[in-house]
């Protein structure tokens, strides 16, 4: 276990970082030193007045032996080598670690369910009878077709829809061809769905994309929050997917408290920041099987609001002051690559509350954001419906996504193109919070060239030119697609806003027809039009917040509150 201090000053939060063998990167190495190749090639072919083509084979065949980091001000271009140095997460195995990839309450009993984990679709189910969870890739081995369109027989076996075959959800074994011989039970080996390791924990769904071990013992168990499993704590489930941001980025967005004043508004973030008067505390471990956890922590007290502040004081404006104990320690921690966990903790290590997060790596450019609030009942003493937290959270999503969204075209094209530490190279650290940012960008950096799947997907999105621009914001922001599709509750809840609304409107044209008919108004019920007619646009509004809201309007609305409340204009 290692641990240290952050300090304000930038040599403190500019270490040299580690960089990767060129032995290590495998068909990463291809990828990057390919768009090398072909950038160098253009060059020279330009200079000659041609045209190289960056896909031609001729592109492709010529392998830079360095990778070179290029800017825009050639003052500043250098040559970066690959270094044989060893670096601390060399034996960190993507493969090995357990992914949540859905809440088991959004999985309907005996229903095949799709689920993607590194760019590779799997089909899930449950069977109500037995309780068993099983998982499949979602590939019948007969036509390629995609076993999440079939059924759940009686027995549990995936059956796909397209011919009829079965399969066995635990080994993947072919139970079943119709077409087959009478009485046939025994089929070829190419016949079989490839299983994957499936678990429940805490709620949630895990996959395991490494090699089958022996026994369910022989695994480790996922990453836990402990406070899920206390007595007499409640906790609200969210879900939602981010096609257009990359599950890298989420995650560092999530243990980067510095933004939440700006993006958010959300003075609570600023407990969890450093500050030169409060460095943070860093600490790392290092577990078996090539885990890593990142902890931070630091006086859970206002740093950028005190000066902020004082600011405003030095002005003449009237400012609230505000009594903080620096006893609470805001605590921050990352356990790589999926989980984080924050909470004001008390010199007891106890507290009251816990927001947690899942970040759940879709595929390269995609993620799925898991997110839990805990809370001790006392604390909350009714039950918060499900709708009312993903209304709420939603809400505070659309404020930061299209800003995260922005950051993936450049981020991956320097992946693609070769740029040995992408983070380090396009990111200015100048935050005492950066110290935490800027490990686990190190982090990314040294070990991405590992996850499966990524290289093939970047080189697909970069000659595909999706790594030019971000799309549009109706897209980015795009709730249904986000969230009503993949979450039944949600799902119900807007059905039910329907019938409400038309139900309403129905009973409110009733009447009006009526009075007409009568040419009387009704004394007892005049307030019936007015009463349906609320509630039927009240229903509709909280429908239209399961679709796309957040307009540049209401962007604008959003920044022009931070020189009220957060930071004054310079």
């Amino acid at each position: 276990m290692s641990e240290a201090s952050a300090a304000p000053d930038n040599d403190d939060l500019s270490p040299p970082l580690s960089s990767l063998s060129s032995t290590t990167f495998n068909d990463v190495a291809s990828l990057r030193a390919a768009a090398a190749a072909a950038a160098s090639s253009k060059k020279d072919s330009d200079k000659k007045g041609e045209k190289l083509d960056p896909n031609s084979s001729s592109a492709l065949k010529s392998v830079a032996s360095k990778r070179t980091k290029t800017s825009k001000n050639p003052n500043l271009q250098k040559t970066i080598t690959s270094s044989k140095k060893n670096n601390r997460w060399d034996s960190f195995d993507y493969t090995q670690h357990w992914y949540p990839v859905v809440w088991d309450c959004d999985v309907l009993p005996n229903q095949p369910t799709k689920v993607t984990l590194f760019d590779v679709d799997y089909v899930i189910a449950k069977n109500s009878q037995t309780g068993e969870w099983t998982a499949l890739e979602d590939q019948c081995p007969h036509k390629a077709a995609a076993l999440s369109e079939g059924r759940l027989t009686s027995s549990g076996y995936f059956q796909c829809a397209y011919h009829g075959w079965s399969f066995d959800g635990t080994t993947g074994d072919c139970v079943q061809i119709p077409q087959a011989a009478a009485g046939a039970t025994s089929f070829p080996p190419n016949s079989c769905a490839r299983p994957i390791p499936i678990r429940e924990h805490q709620t949630m769904v895990w996959l395991w994309p490494g090699p089958m071990r022996a026994s369910a013992g022989d695994y480790p168990d996922p990453p836990t929050v402990p406070e899920m499993d206390f007595p007499g704590w409640k906790v609200l489930r969210v879900v939602r997917d981010f096609d257009q941001v990359d599950w890298t980025l989420l995650a560092s967005n999530i243990m980067d408290p510095d933004h939440g004043l700006f993006a958010h508004g959300a003075l609570p973030f600023d407990w969890y920041s450093g500050s030169a008067k409060h460095p943070l505390k860093i600490t790392e471990e290092s577990f078996d099987n090539a885990g890593w956890t990142l902890s931070s922590q630091v006086p859970a007290v206002d740093k950028v609001l005190a000066v902020d502040r004082s600011k405003r004081q030095a002005m003449g404006l009237k400012v609230k002051e505000k009594k903080q104990t620096e006893d609470i320690q805001g605590t921050s921690r990352f356990i790589a690559p999926t989980t984080t966990t924050l909470c004001r903790r008390d010199v007891n290590d106890e507290t009251s509350s816990v927001t947690a997060f899942w970040v759940t790596p879709v595929g390269t450019g995609r993620s799925r954001f898991m997110s839990a609030a805990l809370f001790k009942s006392g604390k909350i003493p009714l039950t918060i419906p499900r709708w009312v937290m993903t209304i709420n959270l939603n809400r505070f999503l659309d404020q930061d996504t299209l800003l995260v969204a922005t950051q993936q075209p450049p981020l991956l094209r320097a992946e693609a193109e070769g740029v040995e530490e992408p983070r380090a190279s396009l990111y200015s650290y100048g935050s005492a919070t950066d110290k935490t940012v800027r490990l686990i960008d190190q982090f990314w950096d040294s070990t991405l060239f590992k996850v499966p799947n990524r290289a093939k997907t970047l080189q697909n999105l970069y000659r595909s030119g999706q790594l030019q621009r971000t799309p549009p914001r109706e897209v980015v922001l795009d709730r249904k697609v986000q969230h009503l599709d993949i979450c039944p509750d949600a799902q119900g809840f807007v059905k039910k806003c329907h019938i409400i609304s038309r139900t309403s409107l129905a009973i409110a044209a009733t009447w009006v027809v009526k009075a007409l008919w009568d040419r009387v108004i009704p004394k007892r019920t005049r307030w019936l039009p007015i009463l349906s007619l609320a509630l039927a646009w009240i229903t509709d509004q909280l429908r239209n917040q399961y679709y796309f809201v957040k307009t540049e309007a209401s962007r604008n609305k959003d920044l022009n509150q931070t020189p009220k409340k957060v930071w004054l204009d310079p």
